[in-house]
């Protein structure tokens, strides 16, 4: 799998390049493909300065999803119900509106850090009159 060219040999390449040299060279003497060095000497030509630091902020997909169905799935999951739950019903409610996949739930509820605690209600709890289990303090 290919990895990002270092910050250090991203200036070093730039600099090298300003003072004559040829891709071809580069390329041989950092052992990097020809196609990498002469995208770091565009992108440094066309932004600058700010073209040596790694974009990873690009990767990833975008989320297909708006407020609308972050609000569906909000009107679904009234009683803290699991995102397997809530993604049948939001299939079964709203056909025509996208669904998100159960994973997707969980990783918001987490970020909101609304996510119903685990494990099942002991017999102690049950006594209590509790419906979910309680947290374990730190």
């Amino acid at each position: 799998m290919a990895s990002p060219i270092p910050y250090e040999i991203r200036v070093k390449i730039v600099d090298q390049m300003r003072s004559k040299g040829t891709i071809k060279e580069l390329a041989k003497e950092y052992n990097y493909s020809i196609a990498g060095v002469r995208k770091i000497w565009k992108q440094y030509q066309i932004e600058g300065e700010s073209s040596f630091h790694t974009k990873y902020s690009n990767c990833g997909r975008t989320p297909v999803y708006g407020k609308k169905v972050k609000r569906l799935v909000t009107q679904i999951r009234d009683n803290e119900q699991g995102a397997n739950y809530v993604s049948s019903k939001m299939l079964s409610k709203y056909p025509d509106s996208p669904s998100p996949h159960p994973r997707t739930l969980q990783r918001w509820w987490a970020k909101e850090e609304t996510n119903r605690a685990k494990g099942r209600i002991t017999d102690k709890e049950k006594k209590l009159g509790l419906t979910k289990p309680m947290k374990l303090g730190k």
